[in-house]
């Protein structure tokens, strides 16, 4: 598990809190080992490795780093916030990774677990979360950018 500060916070001195509140928690529980922030080339191969990636977000404007989970096949649970759905529900299982904001992060750990857990249903959804994120590769944003503006 990889535990990194964003260059942004809602309140000052929130993400610290949050943060030690995470390594406290990783404290308890030896399977859980937190390592710091990944540069980035060294991004895209620890997403391939993981099993699943839980997108805690509350708010989000686009979901950078669910696109980058999905472009290599790693399936994506989250709340269903900003434009996470979007992203996730055009994918033939949506309904197995999205959760109610209101559900809480034990929502999102069952969410995950209940995927990892049933092998037909995560092999499906790596498949259609993949072909999903090509439809983000820059060379098709760039290509239908131009095709309307010209």
């Amino acid at each position: 598990m990889a535990l990194a500060a964003a260059g942004f916070e809602d309140a000052t001195g929130s993400q610290a809190a949050l943060l030690d509140r995470c390594r406290s928690l990783a404290a308890c529980h030896p399977n859980v080992r937190l390592r710091g922030a990944l540069a980035w080339n060294e991004v895209l191969p620890w997403l391939a490795g993981a099993a699943a990636v839980i997108v805690p977000s509350h708010k989000e404007t686009f979901g950078l780093v669910a696109l980058e989970a999905m472009s290599v096949g790693t399936p994506v649970v989250a709340y269903r916030v900003g434009n996470l759905p979007a992203l996730i529900e055009p994918t033939d299982h949506a309904e197995h990774l999205l959760v109610p904001l209101d559900a809480g992060p034990e929502a999102l750990h069952k969410t995950a677990q209940t995927l990892l857990e049933d092998d037909i249903l995560y092999a499906a959804t790596t498949q259609t979360v993949y072909r999903r994120a090509a439809d983000f590769t820059p060379h098709r944003i760039a290509n239908l950018f131009l095709e309307a503006v010209s």
